[in-house]
């Protein structure tokens, strides 16, 4: 599609400038960088709190709440058919899906602080 790009590594300040103009984020996790180094839920939340709703491997932890939440969708890691029908079922409903997904991904993030976040971190690295 001519209105898609995509962009990969970002730093922080990028990601900041971009945000406004997003629809969707996508956090394609596969099953072995998730046991390797687990997920990056500092990107997730900055996505979720903007309003983003976001498309997210089923690894677990935040993305069962991205799902029970309706903040964005979750499809099988290491499943890029999946994850290409996810994308394009939420653009042919987009009008309708993505400002329910929007309001529903600030909720999500209002709930957790970075006291919260911070701390689920440092159990997940050093336990």
């Amino acid at each position: 599609n001519k209105n898609t790009i995509l962009y990969i590594n970002l730093n922080k300040n990028d990601i900041l400038k971009l945000l406004p103009v997003i629809d969707i984020s996508i956090a394609p996790y596969t099953r072995a960088r998730n046991k390797k180094s687990g997920i990056s839920p500092i990107k997730v939340f900055t996505y979720l709190s903007s309003g983003i709703p976001v498309v997210i491997s089923n690894i677990g932890g935040i993305s069962k709440e991205i799902k029970k939440q309706k903040a964005g969708v979750t499809f099988e890691p290491d499943n890029p058919e999946d994850l290409s029908k996810i994308i394009i079922d939420i653009y042919k409903q987009r009008d309708k899906l993505l400002p329910l997904m929007s309001g529903n991904a600030r909720k999500l993030a209002k709930q957790y602080d970075w006291k919260i976040i911070a701390s689920k971190i440092i159990d997940f690295v050093y336990n």
